[in-house]
C-alpha cells in the first residue's frame, strides 16, 4: 500500500475455476469483523500485499501479543520491552493527546482533518481526573452505553430526509465504528487502574453479567471479550476512541473521495455526540469509588 502500512490477514479460502484455471481468495482481516471480508483476484494480489518494516512488524507484534493477554491473562516477555515501560504503553495519555491541546483534531487523511467539539474535549479532561486522579471508575454498565448511542444516531439519521438516501452508509460507518471500539477497548483505550474491571466485566464476566455476550466463534475476532465491551461502556470510551481513529483510518486503504466521505460521516457524529453529551453523561452520577483501584495505584507507585 501507498503508505507502507496495512492489516494481519488470513486465506480463508481458495477458489479455482473449473474452466479456465482462474484464482481468487477469500481473506480474513485479523481482529476484524466477518462483515469486512473479501474476495481477491489472483491478478490482484501484488496491490494488497505490502512489506513490513521493522517499526511495522513491531506495531503488528505488540497488537498479537495485547490480544494474547487479553485472551489468556499471561503476558509475554520474550522480545519485548520492560515490564516498566510497557506499563506506560498500554494505556491512553490523555494529556499528551489531541484532548489537551487548544484546537483538538481528528486528521484522517492529508485533506480531511475532523474538529473534536470543545465540550467533548472538556469531558475527556474531566474523565481523566476523575479517574487517574481521583481513582474513580465509570459505572457499568453505563446509562447510556455505546451501543445505546449509535442506535439513536441511526435512528435520527433515518428521519432525516434531506439524507435518506445516504443512511446506509452512516449506518455501515456506526456499525463500524462500534468494532473498533469492541477491538481496541483493552488495549488501546484504558488507563491502567481500569483495567481489572474490564477484565471482570467483558474478559472473565460472571455467568449472570450484564452487557450482550460474544458469540463462540467470534471471541477472537473481538480481543478475547466474552462480552462486548460496546454493550457496557458510554461516552468518555467512545470520546478515546476518536483520539485514535486517525492513524488507523490512515493505515487503511481507502482512496481520498473514500476518505472524505468517512470524515463527513465522523464529524456528523461528533456533532450529535456533543449535542446530547449532558444527557447521554453526567460526572457526578455515572462514577464511583473504587477501593482496589485505589490499592492498586498505591502498589505500583
Amino acid at each position: 500500500q501507498e503508505d507502507n502500512f496495512g492489516y494481519l490477514a488470513k486465506i480463508k479460502a481458495v477458489e479455482i475455476s473449473a474452466d479456465t484455471g482462474h484464482r481468487r481468495y477469500h481473506v480474513h482481516y485479523l481482529g476484524w469483523n466477518n462483515r469486512y471480508d473479501c474476495w481477491i483476484e489472483h491478478e490482484d494480489v501484488a496491490e494488497y500485499l505490502y512489506k513490513h518494516s521493522p517499526l511495522v512488524e513491531a506495531h503488528h507484534k505488540m497488537l498479537l501479543e495485547q490480544k494474547n493477554e487479553a485472551i489468556t491473562g499471561k503476558k509475554s516477555t520474550e522480545g519485548t520491552p520492560s515490564m516498566k515501560k510497557r506499563k506506560s504503553e498500554r494505556g491512553i495519555s490523555v494529556d499528551s493527546s489531541v484532548a489537551s491541546q487548544k484546537s483538538a483534531k481528528l486528521t484522517i487523511s492529508n485533506d480531511v482533518e475532523i474538529k473534536i467539539p470543545d465540550n467533548l474535549r472538556g469531558l475527556l479532561l474531566d474523565d481523566n481526573d476523575l479517574v487517574s486522579r481521583q481513582f474513580k471508575l465509570a459505572k457499568l454498565p453505563a446509562r447510556n452505553t455505546v451501543d445505546d448511542i449509535i442506535k439513536e444516531y441511526i435512528a435520527e439519521k433515518e428521519q432525516e430526509p434531506s439524507t435518506s438516501d445516504k443512511g446506509p452508509d452512516y449506518v455501515e460507518t456506526s456499525n463500524a465504528l462500534a468494532d473498533y471500539f469492541n477491538i481496541l477497548l483493552g488495549s488501546q483505550l484504558l488507563y491502567k487502574t481500569e483495567r481489572a474491571q474490564y477484565t471482570k466485566a467483558c474478559v472473565h464476566p460472571a455467568a449472570n453479567a450484564p452487557g450482550k455476550r460474544v458469540d463462540e466463534d467470534k471471541k477472537i475476532d473481538m480481543g478475547g471479550n466474552e462480552i462486548l465491551p460496546s454493550s457496557l461502556y458510554g461516552v468518555p470510551h467512545l470520546i478515546r476512541l476518536f483520539i485514535k481513529l486517525g492513524p488507523l483510518l490512515v493505515m487503511g486503504k481507502h482512496n481520498e473521495k473514500k476518505m472524505k466521505a468517512i470524515g463527513k460521516q465522523f464529524d456528523d457524529f461528533l456533532k450529535f455526540l456533543s449535542k446530547n453529551a449532558r444527557r447521554f453523561h453526567n460526572l457526578k452520577v455515572d462514577y464511583a469509588v473504587t477501593i482496589n483501584a485505589t490499592r492498586d495505584e498505591k502498589m505500583e507507585e
